[in-house]
C-alpha cells in the first residue's frame, strides 16, 4: 500500500474512487460535473490531497482544501472514504498521519473537518488524532417541494434586489456566527458565477442578505442587520431564495447550533434539523 499525492491524479479516477466511496450512503451521489463543482469551492487542492494505491488503484483519500480560516494557513477535509473491500484497516488515519509532515512543510498551521455527531467511530478517531471540537452545527435539507415560501407583510420601504459581489466587510457585521468553511465568503469568491446574491434594503441602505446556490439547492448564508430585525426581512429573504432555487432539494448546512435567531426563521417555515455536525479541528 502507497500513500502519496493526489497531484497529477486524473479527474476521472478521483471521481470514481468518490463513487466507490460513498455508494449505499443515504445522501444521493454527485454526478462528475457536481463533484468538481464542490470541490473548487472548497478550495480543493490536489497536490495537498492524499490517497492510498493498491496495485495502482486509488482504495482510499482525503481530498483537501488550503487556505486561511481566521487568518490561519489551514488544510481542510472536504472528502474523506475507503473503498468498501478496503475498510477497517486504519486507511484514513494512516493517510492523515503521513501528510501530516507534508502539510506541516507546506506551513499549513491547522487542520480542520466536519463529521457528523452519530459518528462514533470517527468522532473517536478525529479525538485520538489530536482534534478538538470548536463548534457544533446543525444542518437542514429537503425535499424542494416541502419548503414553501411562506406569506409576510414589510414596510414599503424595504426592497430586495440582485447585487453581483458579497459586500462581505458590511455582512459580517449582520452575522451572529462566523460561517463554517464551505459557506464562507472565500467560498463563494471561488466560483462568483455558481451563486445568486441579494439583499434587502430600507431607504437604499443595505440591512440583510441571502446566498443562495441555485443549481445546487445550497442556502449558503441569510443575515439581517440586529435592529432590523423581527420586522419579516429574514422571511422575505428566504422567499425570495425558494423560489429562485432550481435544484430537487433545499439545505442549508453548518449552522451554529447556538444560533436561536436561525432556528426561529426556520421554525417558521416548519422547518426542523436533519441532523448535526461538530467542527473540529487540530493545531499542526
Amino acid at each position: 500500500m502507497e500513500i502519496k499525492s493526489l497531484d497529477g491524479i486524473d479527474k476521472k479516477v478521483l471521481y470514481q474512487a468518490f463513487v466507490s466511496a460513498f455508494a449505499g450512503y443515504d445522501a444521493p451521489t454527485p454526478d462528475e460535473a457536481a463533484l468538481q463543482t464542490m470541490l473548487a469551492r472548497r478550495g480543493f487542492n490536489a497536490a495537498f490531497s492524499f490517497g492510498a494505491f493498491e496495485g495502482g488503484e486509488l482504495v482510499s483519500f482525503t481530498f483537501n482544501g488550503t487556505g486561511l480560516y481566521n487568518k490561519i494557513a489551514t488544510a481542510y477535509d472536504t472528502g474523506t472514504g475507503t473503498i468498501p473491500e478496503h475498510r477497517k484497516q486504519g486507511l484514513a488515519k494512516r493517510i492523515f498521519i503521513e501528510s501530516k509532515p507534508v502539510l506541516i512543510s507546506a506551513g499549513i498551521k491547522q487542520y480542520l473537518l466536519e463529521v457528523l455527531q452519530q459518528n462514533v467511530k470517527a468522532v473517536a478517531l478525529y479525538q485520538s488524532l489530536g482534534f478538538e471540537t470548536v463548534r457544533e452545527f446543525d444542518y437542514y435539507y429537503a425535499p424542494a417541494s416541502e419548503i414553501k415560501p411562506i406569506q409576510v407583510t414589510t414596510d414599503s420601504s424595504i426592497e430586495l434586489h440582485e447585487v453581483s459581489d458579497p459586500d462581505a466587510e458590511l455582512f459580517t457585521t449582520f452575522q451572529d456566527f462566523r460561517p463554517s468553511w464551505q459557506n464562507s465568503f472565500e467560498a463563494v469568491q471561488r466560483r462568483p458565477n455558481d451563486f445568486i446574491i441579494i439583499t434587502a434594503t430600507f431607504k437604499g441602505r443595505v440591512i440583510g442578505y441571502g446566498i443562495l446556490e441555485p443549481f445546487s439547492g445550497d442556502i449558503t448564508q441569510i443575515a439581517v442587520e440586529h435592529s432590523f430585525r423581527r420586522n419579516g426581512i429574514g422571511t422575505a429573504l428566504l422567499n425570495r431564495m425558494l423560489s429562485l432555487n432550481r435544484f430537487g432539494s433545499v439545505k442549508m448546512i453548518n449552522i451554529e447550533k447556538t444560533c436561536h435567531s436561525f432556528r426561529g426563521l426556520a421554525d417558521s417555515f416548519d422547518w426542523k434539523p436533519a441532523g448535526s455536525q461538530y467542527e473540529m479541528i487540530c493545531k499542526l
